[in-house]
C-alpha cells in the first residue's frame, strides 16, 4: 500500500504537466518541471537514506527541498518569470514528488 499510494504521488505532478501540454499543445514547461523534481526527489530521498538511518519525515524534508530547488530552476529556465507562480508550482510539485520519493526508499512498515 505504502509503495501504491508514493508511485501516485509521483504521477500527480507528471499527470498535471501532461493534461496542460494535451489542453496548450505547445506548453510543455509543466512536464520537464515534474520530470525534473520527481528526478530530483528520488535521488536526495535515496542518498539521505544511503547516508544512514533517519526519520520518514526527515527524508521528506530533504526530498522537498532538492525537488523544490531543482524544479524551481528548471521553471525558470523553461521560460516562467513570474516568481510567485514559480514557486508556487515549484513547492507544490516538491510536496507530492518528497512524499512520493521518502515512501519508495523507505522500507515498508510489517
Amino acid at each position: 500500500m505504502q509503495r501504491m499510494l508514493g508511485f501516485v504521488l509521483g504521477a500527480i505532478p507528471l499527470a498535471f504537466g501532461a493534461l496542460r501540454f494535451a489542453q496548450t499543445g505547445t506548453d510543455w514547461r509543466y512536464l520537464i518541471t515534474a520530470a525534473v523534481s520527481l528526478a530530483a526527489a528520488i535521488l536526495a530521498a535515496r542518498t539521505a537514506h544511503k547516508r544512514g538511518p533517519g526519520t520518514p519525515a526527515l527524508t521528506f524534508v530533504v526530498a522537498s527541498i532538492a525537488a523544490t530547488v531543482t524544479g524551481a530552476i528548471s521553471a525558470y529556465t523553461t521560460g516562467a518569470r513570474h516568481l510567485g507562480a514559480l514557486l508556487f508550482v515549484a513547492a507544490g510539485f516538491a510536496i507530492c514528488t518528497g512524499a512520493c520519493a521518502a515512501l519508495l526508499v523507505r522500507p515498508a512498515a510489517r
